[in-house]
């Protein structure tokens, strides 16, 4: 009886799973892509100032205390670390490979 139960709940649950929306469109299609706030993000003044006062000195100072490589994937990781948003991360990255 408890065995008949379970499947009947995990028969349940499989077609739960199985009719649920996968965020296509009828026509089984994804839908198109959406201007993300990465792409939205235009480069200003104030972000030009913030890296060239903040973030690059933050930044190798970082590298001396780690002992990190300079490089773009080390440089993400540390503007990741540093909680920036993902347009400001997305505009540094930017200044930082036009720099190099």
């Amino acid at each position: 009886m408890t065995f008949s139960l379970f499947m009947r709940s995990a028969l349940v649950a499989i077609c739960a799973i199985a009719i649920a929306p996968s965020g296509r469109g009828d026509t089984g299609s994804p839908p198109p892509p959406a201007v993300g706030a990465v792409e939205s993000v235009v480069l200003t003044k104030q972000h030009a100032t913030q890296f060239r006062r903040v973030v690059m000195p933050g930044y190798v100072a970082w590298l001396a205390s780690t002992g990190a490589a300079d490089n773009v994937v080390n440089f993400s990781f540390y503007l990741l670390c540093c909680r920036y948003l993902p347009g400001d991360r997305a505009v540094f990255v930017g200044l930082y490979l036009d720099m190099r």
